[in-house]
Formats: structure tokens, C-alpha cells, sequence
């Protein structure tokens, strides 16, 4: 244990010894590397944020519920395989070979992708990113262009089915007029008819009360009892004709009923549509490019910190080196 206990004291001895050289080793190195990441240029970090486009779909008990276009992490895949760097440089007019690396992820817990790059030249990057974003953007939409067009059909068919329902309405509703003139006539030639009946049996009455009879008398009683009969057979028929009337119209008023109650089901149905026409989102950027205050490279008092504990380890291996070697040729 003494013995351990001396070799530390020694040690400590060299390095105390040696201090200078370590010390001063160590300044070197650190400088080094502080006049190195002065040099080298510095690199900024741009970023942005998107949000893909959403709409609404329908689920197996009825409800609507909100999806996005395109997974965000779908998104970011294909910015980092590179999906549209050659477009990028079509447009910016860059050498392919020459573009920055472009990153993306999908931000935890969120339905946003993050897209970034880190350059030296905030400029361009922010002209990279503006249209890498419209190419995503466009390549995104366009589900969401064939969506809208979709509930735009559904509704003009919507539409369409409620103007033909209410164009049968209006033919039921003239028939409906037609029929209750039918109605009115043959109740007023019901009433006429009956009149009629009634003063023919008046003048039958008054021919059956006499108790002699000329035969005029009895020629004219055989001719109210044919007229009356006829008469009644007509006046059946009529209320015939009035009841199947009044069933036309019974049948007529039903079918509006009907049509009216899909007329209401269908303006339902359009303003749902129109609800969830309202509530697509295309794609948003919820943060344009912008750039960091301060470089992201060369990280400078990381540098300068790794160059110390560089220094510190290899000028002390060096100050024990020094004294091994000077101890050895003492002996």
C-alpha cells in the first residue's frame, strides 16, 4: 500500500515537475485548434417546417375522421433518398453534385415534417428549401385536388337528384291541381245530379198520392221511376269517379311527401359534403426557412474543449515520457 502510495507521490512529483511543458503544450494545441475554426468557414443551420395536406374520410360506423395526404415520415424518407434534388437543381439551376445535404424528419408526437439544411451560404439554402417545399407541396396536393374534385362530383350529383325530386314535385303538384278541378266539377254535378233526384221523386210522390190516375199521370210515374233510376246508376258512378279522384290525389300527396323527405336527406348530405370541402387543409409550411443565429459549424469552444483535453493527455504522456527517459539513462 506504501509502496503504491509512493509511485502516486511520484508521479505527481514528474507532472508538477513538468508542469510548464504541459501547460504550455497544451495553450499551443488549444490555439491550434481556435485559429483552425476561425479559418474554416462557418455553416449555418436552415430549417422549415411543413404540415401535409388533410381531409376527411369516412369509417365503418359513419363518422368522418381527419387523415393526412401523406405520412410526414413518408415525407422526410423521401427527402433524404434524394426524391427531388435533381428537380431542386433543375430549378435553381445547380450542379446536382454540388447541392447541399438535405435532411428531414418527422417531428415526435406531431403531424410535421422538419426539413433542413446546414451551409455556409444562408442564402442559397433558403432558396433550396423555398423550392424543394413548392415541389413537395404540389406533389402532395395533387390527392388532395383529386379529393376535392371527388366531393365537388358527389355534390353537383347531390344536387342534380334534389332539382330532378323537385321537378317531380312540381308535375305532382299540377296534377294535384288538375285533380281537385276534377274533384270540384263532379261534386257540383253530384249536388246538380241529386237535385235533380230529389224533385223527381218530389213528382213521383205527388203522382203515387192521387188516388185516381189519368193515364198521362201514370205514363209520366213510369218516366220519374226510369229517369230515377238512371239517375241513381249515374250518380253512383260519379261518386265512383270521385273516389278514385281523391285517391289520385291521396297517392300524389304521398309521392311529395317522398320526395320532399329525400329532398331534406340530400340538402343533409350537401352540407356535410360541403362541411368537410370546408375542413381540407392543403399543405401548409408552419415555418419558413429561417436560419440560426449562430454557426452550427465549426463548433468552436467544442473544439477549443477537445483540444484541451487533447493537449492535457498527450503533453502529460510526453512529460512522463521525458522523465522515464531521463531516469533511464541516469541509471
Amino acid at each position: 500500500m506504501e509502496a503504491k502510495e509512493s509511485e502516486l507521490v511520484d508521479y505527481l512529483m514528474v507532472l508538477w515537475k513538468r508542469k510548464w511543458t504541459i501547460i504550455l503544450g497544451t495553450i499551443l494545441i488549444i490555439v491550434g485548434a481556435g485559429a483552425v475554426s476561425f479559418i474554416i468557414t462557418p455553416a449555418y443551420e436552415i430549417d422549415a417546417i411543413i404540415q401535409p395536406g388533410k381531409f376527411f374520410i369516412e369509417n365503418q360506423a359513419g363518422n368522418f375522421e381527419e387523415v393526412v395526404v401523406e405520412n410526414p415520415q413518408q415525407i422526410a424518407d423521401k427527402v433524404i433518398h434524394k426524391s427531388y434534388d435533381a428537380s431542386v437543381t433543375t430549378i435553381l439551376g445547380l450542379d446536382e453534385e454540388g447541392l447541399p445535404t438535405i435532411n428531414a424528419q418527422r417531428i415526435k408526437n406531431t403531424l410535421l415534417t422538419r426539413i433542413w439544411v446546414v451551409n455556409h451560404d444562408i442564402e442559397l439554402s433558403k432558396k433550396i428549401l423555398d423550392s424543394l417545399i413548392t415541389l413537395l407541396r404540389k406533389d402532395i396536393d395533387k390527392k388532395i385536388d383529386i379529393e376535392m374534385n371527388n366531393i365537388e362530383t358527389e355534390i353537383k350529383s347531390f344536387q342534380i337528384e334534389k332539382e330532378r325530386r323537385g321537378e317531380e314535385i312540381g308535375i305532382l303538384k299540377k296534377k294535384i291541381s288538375i285533380i281537385d278541378t276534377r274533384k270540384k266539377d263532379i261534386i257540383k254535378e253530384i249536388e246538380s245530379l241529386r237535385s235533380r233526384i230529389d224533385e223527381l221523386e218530389e213528382e213521383q210522390l205527388k203522382v203515387l198520392k192521387k188516388e185516381e190516375k189519368s193515364e198521362i199521370e201514370s205514363l209520366a210515374m213510369l218516366l220519374y221511376s226510369n229517369e230515377v233510376q238512371q239517375s241513381l246508376r249515374y250518380y253512383d258512378d260519379l261518386n265512383e269517379k270521385l273516389s278514385e279522384e281523391k285517391l289520385k290525389e291521396a297517392d300524389a300527396n304521398a309521392y311529395i311527401q317522398i320526395h320532399t323527405a329525400e329532398i331534406n336527406n340530400l340538402d343533409n348530405k350537401i352540407a356535410n359534403m360541403e362541411e368537410i370541402k370546408g375542413r381540407i387543409d392543403y399543405t401548409k409550411i408552419v415555418k419558413e426557412p429561417t436560419s440560426t443565429l449562430d454557426p452550427v459549424y465549426p463548433k468552436k469552444a467544442l473544439y477549443m474543449l477537445i483540444a484541451c483535453i487533447a493537449g492535457l493527455i498527450i503533453f502529460t504522456s510526453f512529460a512522463l515520457l521525458l522523465e522515464f527517459m531521463k531516469r533511464s539513462k541516469a541509471d
